[in-house]
């Protein structure tokens, strides 16, 4: 055998990607500096149990870490998979930490996988059980993954900070993904969730989907929150409850937002972090409802969270192109490109999207625009929709369309606020506010007396307006 040569890299920035990556790509790699910087450096318990994972999933795999657990020797073995494997992947990161790697690792294993995974089914930081369920592994059919044999189940919940929950995960093997054109994201046409309680009150569920409910049939009647309420040995070891959203378009795609809610037992937490942690049910509900219209409005074909797998998947496909559309970039997505080109040497052409390009915003909301021109007359009547995005625009061809317009934007104005739309008028020589009929009259006869070039014209009054 001759000298293995090891690809060099520092720093613990998504470890999991590279370790992933690297076994994929079958790249022995060279790990440094491994959270050299902070207070306990070294490898973190999840980093250890993912690398165990790993040792259970690949035949000849080989693991060196140094005793301050700073420096790692990984060369890859082959992934075998299997049908009795058994993993405790602890309390410091949920079991969703695992899932994404598992899912991909085992879709290209000899055998077909089925393990199970023991420790927080649902915590703040990463994707619950119930978004891989319901948003996952709906994705994975759009790049040739069989329905068949591909599932997750959840026997037991577990949350922060000592767990408990337990989950089956069978991922069947494939010859290969099929590249995909996936740019339609369509229109929402339904939403699902699950609220989950365990080992607290089961009104605290009901409160999560009252509130957020309360949301979303504002903007569509199909809406329908699961309840699942545990207890005894199926609710794990710690209390805590959490909710998890899905939004289904009309084109088939799965937009999500979870979070969960935990107590800390009394010794583990003083009292004021206890405080800051909770949050009230109601809160919750609101909360979640909000985040997941942000990823809607957002754009593209899945949510945040979920662009690193797209582009992994994308990756992985054959010598064929594959078009995605994703909204704006999220950090995690952008670490996923550069370990892409970086293992795979995939290049993604990056190109925005001509149809958002030139759509107004500001930070907060997005707005329907009803302009026109009238003979240097800008008139611009802005509404701001936080829930739908459209850009209208029509040419007003004379002086009674503006007033018209301005009549009838002012009558909305009432109604509009009443139903929680702002509502803005903006017109290029309306700088002092929207003017009268009287005013717009006056300022018609102005123009005509100038086109007409009689000499008794107000040319002060209408040159500041042709300026303005």
């Amino acid at each position: 055998m001759g000298k293995i040569t090891y690809k060099k890299l520092k720093g613990s920035q998504n470890m999991r990607q590279r370790l992933l990556l690297a076994t994929l790509n079958s790249t022995p790699i060279l790990i440094e500096d491994i959270h050299a910087d902070e207070t306990l450096p070294g490898l973190r318990p999840h980093e250890i149990s993912f690398l165990r994972l790993l040792e259970k999933l690949t035949d000849d795999c080989h693991i060196e870490i140094n005793e301050t657990g700073t420096k790692l020797k990984y060369k890859p073995g082959i992934i075998v998979g299997g049908s009795s494997l058994v993993h405790d992947c602890g309390v410091s990161r949920a079991i969703g930490y695992f899932l994404e790697p598992l899912i991909l690792l085992g879709l290209f294993a000899r055998k077909p996988l089925f393990i199970i995974l023991k420790g927080i089914t649902n915590d703040s930081k990463d994707p619950s059980v119930d978004t891989f369920r319901k948003a996952t592994l709906p994705m994975l059919k759009r790049f040739g993954v069989p329905p068949e044999g591909l599932k997750i189940e959840i026997k037991r919940r577990g949350v922060p900070p000592h767990g408990g929950g337990e989950v089956h995960l069978a991922v069947p093997t494939i010859q290969q993904l099929t590249a995909t054109i996936w740019t339609d994201e369509g229109m929402v046409k339904r939403i699902r969730g699950i609220a989950f309680t365990s080992r607290v009150s089961v009104q605290l569920g009901n409160e999560m989907i009252y509130t957020a409910r309360g949301i979303f049939n504002k903007l569509l009647p199909d809406v329908y929150i699961d309840s699942d309420y545990r207890f005894r040995e199926e609710a794990g070891s710690s209390p805590g409850y959490g909710i998890s959203l899905v939004a289904e378009t009309t084109s088939g795609c799965f937009i999500s937002a979870d979070t969960t809610i935990s107590y800390p037992r009394g010794e583990e937490a003083d009292t004021e972090d206890e405080k800051e942690e909770l949050m009230p049910a109601a809160d919750v509900g609101e909360q979640m409802a909000s985040i997941l219209l942000e990823e809607i409005e957002k754009g593209g074909v899945v949510d945040s969270s979920h662009q690193g797998l797209l582009f992994l998947l994308c990756a992985l496909c054959p010598k064929d192109v594959s078009k995605v559309r994703v909204g704006k970039l999220s950090p995690y997505g952008i670490e996923t490109l550069r370990h892409i080109k970086d293992f795979l040497d995939v290049q993604f052409v990056i190109k925005p999207d001509p149809s958002t390009v030139c759509r107004v915003t500001d930070s907060v909301n997005r707005f329907i625009i009803f302009g026109g021109c009238y003979r240097g007359f800008d008139v611009a009547f802005l509404f701001c929709n936080p829930g739908r995005v459209d850009s209208v625009s029509s040419r007003l061809s004379d002086l009674e369309s503006v007033v018209i317009c301005l009549q009838i934007a002012v009558k909305l104005v009432p109604w509009l606020s009443r139903i929680g739309y702002g509502v803005a008028f903006y017109g290029g020589s309306f700088e002092n506010g929207i003017p009268s009929l009287e005013e717009l009259s006056r300022r018609e006869k102005v123009r005509r007396r100038r086109v007409e070039g009689e000499s008794n014209v107000e040319g002060s009054d209408w040159s500041k307006v042709r300026q303005s």
